[in-house]
């Protein structure tokens, strides 16, 4: 396979990971220049038989066989070659920053003094990125010349359709101000400035000695020498006129910034001058000034410019206008006055930017920091202001072939361009903000006071309740206490009444003391059906005196007293004191529970669990006795226990549910869930 084959190939399978010994031995550049940036990273091997266009004392080098052009990153930099040279160079690729390259491992020179042929270019042909590399041929007007330290000569080249610059090594020492606006030839190797992605930012060309450079018509000895153009002249039609080269035009100084910028009146109209230029002048000064002439964002202005002052005269008047004359289009440039309302200011790098607003339109102003600061500071947002400054269009429209001004921005001279003609008033939107912003603050801390006042009221009504609760609990004591003597006591008495006739008959009538011992049976029942009633209505003592784990901990002890059964109690959560009806009746339905677990169940295990959370409380009592089908739980009730029926009663009278789960010879467990609410304490 030869080499473009094998080239074709790896284009085909770029993923192909060949070592160095494997891949093609490229021999021309246009092969070099077919590889992708994956490929030359590869570092094919190259033999190349070229001919050096460039060269200079940095090791930068540039070589073409034909027309194509490679260039070459130097290893053996003891070695300085020659433009001219015809070298036989052995190396490997790489991606390089735009187009592949050659890094250089042997090269040896065959012959000397070769002449390459140059391509005539035009600027959009070196701007395409094609001509990377290539030994070429421009031809423009100089428009900026200059040394660079002792290296080299820079040159910024008018060609058609753009400027070019040129890096001239080898060239003699010259006055750079005589080679601006001479017509030139170069010819050079093309390389350029590239962004980070490879692309072509701008195209640069390098040249080596005076061979490569030659003037086909110098500059005028005297440019100043040269007849005086008017600013609204320029770029306008005229068939005499030298295209391309520099104009001049005398005006009037209306700003200065030193080595940037310089604006002068001239017949009425303005002209904005680019200049790098450090000779100092002063407003009312008069200028002539030399620089080609380039169209800006609207009107035309001078680059690359030259000046000297020829006289002195009276400081230009600005001229008094308004935003809507501004956009008219006759006053770019020049020294104008207008009033605005001033929206807000800002620090960007070494300027103070004012945004102001006249009628609909909003402009910035613009101003070269100063040590006035404190004065510019204190103007308010909303003061009516009357500005002078500068004059520049920014932006334009596209209208019927003809282009109108769409915005402008100041270029203020000093805080002394700015004045002060109505100040706003106090009440200003950011003051009505304030004004605002207090008043909402005092709505919510008086709405935060009321809602704690609400909530305080709510607290102590709670206590209150509770204490109605309490003293209502008393009373049913003291209520139960004197039905107990008057009916417990008094059956009790009956009853003793009732054994004494039984002693005194049994001797004489056994038969009437066994009717009397009946009637004492049946007094003792119901005796003790009517303590149940009361006593189990009455809230414990334990209660009283301590929590509800611990109230349930005393009474299941006392139920489950002599007998072989385990009592295991677990609180989940954080207990905390709950509504008096709720304590109490959790616990006589543990205590049912536990008393039917022991009674009922025959259990050796208990366990009682209570669990607290924020919006409820859950009693669970579980035990391993014997069990029961609770499809009859309601008979036991009906045959005068208290049972399951007494317990839901208790859960219905403070909004809880009950549940049962229980099945024969699997023991039974009880739960309680009573939501909290707001009752919780």
């Amino acid at each position: 396979m030869n080499s473009i084959g094998a080239i074709a190939v790896l284009a085909c399978f770029p993923g192909l990971g060949l070592g160095q010994e494997s891949l093609p031995l490229l021999t021309t550049i246009a092969q070099i220049r077919q590889l992708t940036p994956e490929q030359a990273a590869l570092g094919y091997p190259v033999r190349l038989r070229a001919l050096v266009t460039f060269h200079n004392q940095h090791r930068d080098c540039f070589v073409i066989d034909g027309i194509d052009g490679v260039f070459i990153a130097r290893k053996h930099t003891e070695s300085f070659l020659k433009p001219g040279q015809l070298v036989q160079l052995e190396g490997a690729t790489a991606p390089g920053d735009y187009a592949p390259i050659v890094r250089e491992e042997r090269v040896g020179v065959l012959s000397q003094d070769q002449v390459p042929t140059a391509i005539p270019v035009s600027f959009g042909q070196l701007a395409s990125g094609q001509m990377d590399c290539r030994f070429v041929e421009v031809q423009g007007i100089i428009r900026l010349a200059f040394r660079v330290g002792t290296s080299h000569l820079q040159l910024q080249v008018a060609v058609s359709e753009g400027e070019l610059r040129a890096y001239v090594y080898d060239y003699p020492e010259v006055n750079t101000a005589s080679l601006v606006d001479a017509v030139v030839r170069l010819r050079g190797a093309v390389g350029g400035r590239f962004n980070q992605k490879r692309q072509l930012v701008a195209p640069l060309l390098f040249v080596n000695g005076t061979n490569n450079v030659s003037l086909l018509k110098p500059a005028p000895s005297d440019p100043f020498n040269a007849p005086v153009r008017t600013a609204r002249s320029l770029l306008q039609f005229n068939p005499q006129e030298r295209h391309g080269h520099r104009v001049k035009v005398r005006g009037a100084v209306t700003y200065h910034r030193l080595g940037q910028s310089l604006f002068i009146r001239d017949q009425g109209h303005g002209l904005y001058i680019q200049t790098s230029e450090n000779l100092p002048v002063h407003p009312g000064d008069i200028i002539e000034t030399l620089g080609f002439a380039v169209m800006g964002p609207y009107t035309p202005y001078l680059r690359q410019a030259t000046y000297r002052r020829v006289g002195t005269g009276a400081v230009p008047a600005p001229v008094r206008t308004t935003a809507a004359k501004i956009l008219e289009g006759e006053n770019d440039a020049d020294l104008l006055m207008i009033e605005a309302h001033l929206l807000d200011q800002m620090q960007r790098g070494d300027e103070r930017v004012l945004v102001l607003q006249a009628g609909d339109l909003t402009f910035n102003a613009h101003l070269v920091a100063t040590n006035d600061e404190p004065a510019l500071a204190a103007l308010r947002n909303g003061s009516l202001l009357q500005l002078t400054g500068i004059c520049r269009i920014q932006e334009v429209t596209e209208r019927l072939s003809k282009f109108t001004p769409r915005s402008f921005h100041l270029l203020l001279r000093s805080p002394r361009d700015i004045a002060v003609l109505k100040r706003p008033s106090w009440w200003t939107p950011q003051r009505l903000l304030w004004v605002l912003l207090g008043m909402t603050i005092i709505f919510v801390v008086a709405l935060g006071w009321v809602l704690m006042l609400r909530r305080r009221v709510a607290e102590q009504t709670q206590i209150i309740r509770q204490r109605l609760h309490r003293e209502t609990a008393l009373e049913e004591r003291t209520r139960i206490a004197r039905e107990l003597h008057d009916t417990l006591e008094q059956e009790l008495a009956g009853i003793a009444i009732q054994l004494d006739a039984v002693a005194a008959k049994w001797s004489d009538s056994p038969q009437l003391a066994g009717q009397s011992l009946e009637i004492v049976r049946r007094m003792i029942r119901r005796s003790q059906a009517e303590a149940r009633r009361s006593v189990w209505d009455l809230r414990s003592l334990a209660l009283e005196n301590s929590d509800l784990t611990t109230a349930i901990s005393e009474i299941a002890s006392q139920v489950i007293k002599g007998l072989p059964v385990e009592i295991q109690i677990v609180v989940h959560g954080t207990a905390s004191r709950l509504p008096g009806p709720v304590e109490n009746h959790l616990l006589r339905i543990s205590q049912e529970a536990v008393t039917n677990a022991t009674k009922h169940g025959a259990c050796k295990q208990i366990r009682i669990e209570l669990d607290y959370t924020s919006d409820k409380v859950r009693l669970c009592v579980r035990d391993n006795g014997r069990g029961f089908d609770p499809a009859r739980s309601d008979s036991r009730s009906a045959a005068g226990h208290f049972g399951l029926l007494g317990m839901r009663e208790r859960a219905d009278k403070i909004g809880g549910t009950l549940s049962l789960q229980s099945s024969i010879g699997t023991g039974t467990e009880i739960r309680v869930e009573v939501p909290l609410g707001a009752n919780r304490t």
